[in-house]
């Protein structure tokens, strides 16, 4: 209900109708005027106006002066909603053209915009759909089967059609990325980023990137150690070809990987000025692709192969 200021009307048992004399109808416009021209007055029941809207005259029009120039209590908005007993002490200084202040415990909405009985903005009291029960507000925009909400507070969240993708630590539900660790994308510390096993919160955490120093990106989870992938191609989990690069058994690992199901076996080069120096086959062979000399081969009971600039060189293991 909208409580505004008019006066209260009191008027004859009896007058004049519109379509009676003239100064009948005289007697009731100067009764009006003299009723609703004053400084102000409250109506204590509904309030219906029929007015049509036209050009240059809207059916509502406030046109008095925006008090500014207050303090947070007294500088109340143009229009505000304010049930009784209702105190407000956080208005800017500055004007406000439109205020609502709902009471404490207020679980309803501040506002919702709909179309043809659909909501498409919500700006709702607390954000209880999000986890966060007490001082709290979320925001709605509602597209055409898509909800973008922002929810403030404790646990402060952004979330797209009911998929979080910024959530609080409070957060309670799905998310793609926020404070909460058993987000998809978590960020623990500062400079630092986690990332989970899950697209929800039913997973957890256990990959992460953190800015050792100046200019020097680290990953490390404690004592575990970690490994990095750049693929070649990437059908599925078991077809691929993959550069990997990673630690086990307390020995660094750098090389080429292909899947169980999928994939060739690389070559591995090392390279200057972008130039291969040394390539290593899929099958193991070395070829120093810098340098030039004449074949020399080793005879000997076992050896391994090493290509010098196309030239096969058999380098002894051991000699009888």
């Amino acid at each position: 209900m909208l409580t505004t200021k008019f006066a209260t009307l009191d008027l004859p048992a009896t007058f004049g109708s519109l379509a009676g004399s003239p100064a009948d109808n005289t007697a009731l416009a100067a009764a009006l005027t003299t009723k609703l021209n004053k400084a102000g007055d409250t109506v204590t029941g509904a309030l219906t106006s029929t007015a049509n809207g036209a050009d240059s005259t809207p059916a509502l029009h406030l046109t008095g002066t925006l008090h500014t120039g207050g303090t947070a209590t007294t500088t109340k908005p143009q229009l505000l909603i304010e049930p009784a007993g209702t105190s407000s002490d956080h208005w800017h200084p500055s004007g406000t053209l439109l205020g609502v202040n709902a009471p404490e415990g207020f679980g309803g909405e501040h506002l919702c915009l709909q179309t043809n009985g659909m909501p498409c903005f919500k700006v709702a009291a607390h954000a209880t759909t999000l986890g966060n029960s007490t001082n709290g507000a979320t925001l709605i925009m509602r597209g055409t089967g898509t909800d973008l909400t922002i929810a403030t507070g404790y646990g402060d969240s952004l979330s797209v059609n009911g998929h979080f993708l910024c959530g609080g630590v409070a957060l309670v539900g799905s998310s793609l990325f926020g404070r909460n660790a058993a987000a998809s994308v978590y960020m623990p510390a500062a400079g630092q980023i986690g990332f989970g096993n899950s697209t929800d919160n039913s997973g957890s955490n256990d990959t992460y990137l953190s800015r050792d120093s100046a200019g020097v990106l680290a990953q490390r989870n404690g004592s575990n150690p970690q490994g990095a992938h750049l693929y070649n191609s990437h059908a599925s989990s078991t077809s691929f070809e993959r550069g990997a690069w990673m630690w086990a058994g307390d020995i660094l690992r750098f090389g080429t990987q292909k899947g169980s199901a999928g994939g060739s076996a690389r070559t591995l080069a090392l390279m200057t000025d972008d130039t291969n120096r040394l390539e290593i086959s899929a099958t193991g062979a070395l070829d120093f692709k810098s340098l030039s000399l004449t074949e020399e081969t080793f005879a000997a009971d076992r050896a391994f192969q090493i290509d010098i600039n196309g030239v096969t060189v058999k380098v002894p293991c051991s000699i009888a």
